[in-house]
């Protein structure tokens, strides 16, 4: 086992804190006071039964121990300080030198509710990190508390920025670690020696791997997963307001070679400059301790970016590494959907419907719309078609026109959807185009409520490989 290196059991995605008996040591200046405390009670004591009484020689008695044994504990205290830190830079010598062991803390703020083949993926990844790191000193710390969201939420995820910095105070409380590495729970895949790796980069800042889908993406074969957080260099404030997972152009690519290459078709340096990353990445501690860094959500982002913009006025880099990849889970092959990061309300029409059910049938209308109009669909229209659905869904087989049915969702969705004025337009446009249009249902599928439901519906058509990806 790594030295200082908590254990992790069978359930290390689901474990509580207590379970992982991470200890925060007292600060040397408590230390200092309450053992002064301890010989200024002890001197009262002496002071009473040899003056039965307070006399200025007495008090003077009294006082000067505690003083002086403060002065000396603290002095000797503070020079053996466990908060004391290293500059980011001088790590990658020091590794390389054998004077000192960087530390790390890996930090994971858990999500409920994950598959448990997902949870058994993520800890055997983590699991690997134990014995595959020997030259750092190695802490992983796994969040398992729940906090509430908040009506000032912009979105679901929005209180994910206050779980990430609840974190950084309780393992600031425990020590002060070199580097802080963020893992994303239902991160399946990883090179066991990542921490070492990153450390090794000798980045002052923030440094990322590339983060992919395991298995074949729902767009094909290692696509990009978090093309909301990493943000290609200079491109944060292109179109801003627009809160579409994938901004061509400011987004990170979605396919090899994920950025932009040289003129010679050459993908550039290993390690590049990006504005910001997500999901996966290291962080040089003292950006937390000594600069203060906390996140925060952020309209058209994550709550990465914060961190990411912090380092930046610190005059840290931040970078991706292109030669360490992290696999992020396939949600649908799990029956989930990839994290739905817009504020959502639902009709009461759909309160009986489970959150399961729904986001199968969001799938569904989405994949329609993409189909027939080469857009996501907006608000209005996915609470209307999803109300649609339940209607259909709930209506007797013998009550239904003769033209839906045999269709799914998707298809009876995509045939209204066609013949509206906007479907007829650009249904007329792609026909002088000549563009191809059609659909993949993906396998795998959900049993929800006895039902087979599929919820890997992905547009594949040209207009929508952009729009709705």
């Amino acid at each position: 086992m790594i030295p200082n290196q908590h254990h992790i059991n069978q359930c290390c995605v689901h474990c509580k804190i207590s379970e992982l008996s991470i200890k925060h040591p007292a600060t040397p200046l408590a230390l200092a006071i309450s053992l002064s405390v301890s010989v200024l009670v002890a001197q009262l004591l002496l002071v009473l039964l040899m003056h039965k009484k307070y006399t200025p020689k007495s008090l003077l008695y009294l006082l000067s121990g505690p003083l002086l044994t403060f002065l000396f504990l603290s002095i000797v205290l503070f020079s053996m300080s466990p908060y004391e830190t290293t500059k980011s830079s001088e790590l990658s010598e020091m590794t390389q030198t054998g004077s000192k062991k960087p530390s790390v803390v890996v930090m994971i703020p858990a999500r409920k509710g994950l598959h448990p083949a997902i949870v058994k993926k993520a800890n055997a990844a983590l699991h690997a990190l134990e014995n595959s790191n020997p030259d750092i000193d190695l802490t992983i710390f796994i969040f398992d508390k729940q906090i509430k969201s908040e009506s000032h939420d912009r979105r679901p995820l929005s209180k994910v920025a206050r779980v990430r910095n609840v974190m950084l105070e309780e393992a600031a409380a425990g020590r002060r670690h070199d580097y802080v590495l963020w893992l994303d729970s239902d991160l399946v895949e990883f090179p066991p020696d990542l921490p070492s790796q990153l450390v090794r980069a000798g980045c002052d800042g923030v440094i990322a791997p590339l983060v992919l889908i395991e298995g074949p993406g729902p767009l094909g074969i290692d696509q990009f997963y978090d093309t909301t957080a990493f943000i290609r260099k200079g491109r944060s404030g292109m179109n801003p307001g627009d809160t579409s997972a994938y901004v061509e152009g400011r987004s990170i690519g979605r396919f090899y070679p994920f950025l932009d290459t040289d003129t010679h078709g050459d993908p550039g340096p290993v390690i590049r400059e990006l504005d910001s990353v997500g999901t996966a990445y290291m962080v040089a501690g003292d950006i937390f301790w000594e600069g203060l860094a906390l996140y925060a959500d952020h309209p058209s982002f994550t709550e990465h970016f914060s961190i990411c913009e912090h380092a930046k006025r610190m005059g840290r880099q931040v970078l991706v590494h292109t030669g360490l990849v992290a696999r992020h889970a396939n949600l649908p092959f799990y029956g989930e959907s990839f994290h739905d990061n817009v504020k959502t309300v639902f009709p009461d029409s759909l309160a009986s419907v489970a959150r399961l059910q729904i986001d199968a049938w969001m799938n569904e209308v989405t994949s329609a719309y993409c189909q027939a109009l080469g857009r996501r669909p907006d608000p209005e229209g996915m609470m209307s078609y999803l109300e649609a659905i339940k209607r259909r869904v709930d209506q007797p087989p013998s009550d239904k026109p003769d033209a839906s049915l045999g269709k799914s969702n998707v298809e009876w969705i995509s045939d209204i959807l066609a013949e509206s004025e906007e479907g007829r337009n650009v249904k007329a446009k792609l026909s002088a185009a000549g563009a191809d249009v059609h659909i993949n249902v993906l396998p795998g599928s959900v049993t929800v409520a006895g039902a087979s439901v599929s919820v890997a519906v992905v547009c594949r058509s040209a207009r929508c490989l952009t729009v709705c990806g």
